[in-house]
């Protein structure tokens, strides 16, 4: 009878949980330089996963990418394991700005891009984390440290990527941001409390940029409200649209930069209204 090579048996723990057994019959061990061609293509593109619960067809998410990619050279997207995108790219400059970029909203979806590599659970698993920047406001001047930047986001949000001091349209603005890894599939926070027996007590509110689809319910993205199934959230959050924005700032001590005819600020802060800017007047 024919062996089997099995590390872990359906329902036990481990990332090779589930696996079915292989026979060695099944198996065919090939040399590395069979594959050599299509691995350095592979190499020139991203993985993507794209969060949304009746995901269009390729064309279309095609159409919508080349449109906000503005690539130099051909891309091309083409279906991968475990429901992933693969999107290959004739040019390794775009697919590096490409990388910077993400995530990428898709119809109010994201779309979370990592480069290539052999798909394995580990891989399914880090692409539910997506870049994001998060604005957190109430802040008073005495806690505007980098320290404090990094602890807040840290302690309760994911890990940081970056963090600093950031204005609006050449005004000082109450707030800091960080660019955080969040989990995209688990709900969103929206306030803080921050404390301390010197500098005291108060509430942060998180301001999330270019957020896609969100659930003023559970707090999660990829539905709205009145589709969601979630029970009702734990704690004291206060979801709402509030925590999205899409705004123009700068980081202070850096250029201001050249604001379009009209900018939208934040509608949903207190204060914060529809501003416009004529260039010739600047």
């Amino acid at each position: 009878m024919a062996s089997s090579l099995m590390k872990t048996k359906k329902g036990g723990s481990g990332k090779d949980a589930g696996v079915k057994p292989v026979h060695e019959d099944q198996i065919v061990d090939f040399p590395t330089m069979d594959v050599e061609t299509s691995m350095k293509r592979a190499k020139s593109s991203l993985l993507g996963r794209l969060f949304m619960e009746t995901r269009p067809s390729l064309s279309v998410i095609l159409r919508i990418v080349q449109g906000a990619w503005n690539c130099s050279k051909n891309v091309v997207i083409m279906e991968a394991k475990g429901g992933l995108l693969q999107f290959l790219f004739d040019d390794d400059e775009d697919m590096e700005r490409v990388l910077q970029r993400t995530p990428l909203p898709v119809k109010d979806h994201v779309l979370q891009l990592q480069k290539w590599e052999p798909i394995t659970e580990a891989i399914m698993e880090s692409l539910a984390f997506s870049p994001f920047w998060v604005q957190m406001w109430g802040i008073p001047l005495h806690c505007r440290e980098v320290a404090f930047r990094r602890t807040m986001a840290e302690a309760k949000i994911e890990e940081v990527l970056d963090a600093g001091l950031f204005g609006i349209c050449g005004e000082f603005g109450n707030f800091i941001k960080t660019r955080v890894k969040l989990n995209v599939l688990q709900p969103l926070r929206s306030k803080l409390c921050a404390r301390n027996e010197v500098a005291g007590e108060f509430w942060v509110y998180l301001i999330y940029e270019f957020l896609p689809l969100l659930c003023y319910h559970c707090g999660r993205l990829r539905h709205l409200e009145k589709n969601c199934s979630f029970p009702d959230p734990e704690g004291d959050e206060e979801y709402g649209p509030r925590m999205s924005t899409n705004v123009i700032d700068y980081r202070l001590n850096a250029e201001v930069p050249r604001l379009p005819k009209s900018v939208w600020i934040n509608p949903n802060l207190e204060g914060a209204a529809k501003r416009e800017s004529r260039d010739d007047d600047r």
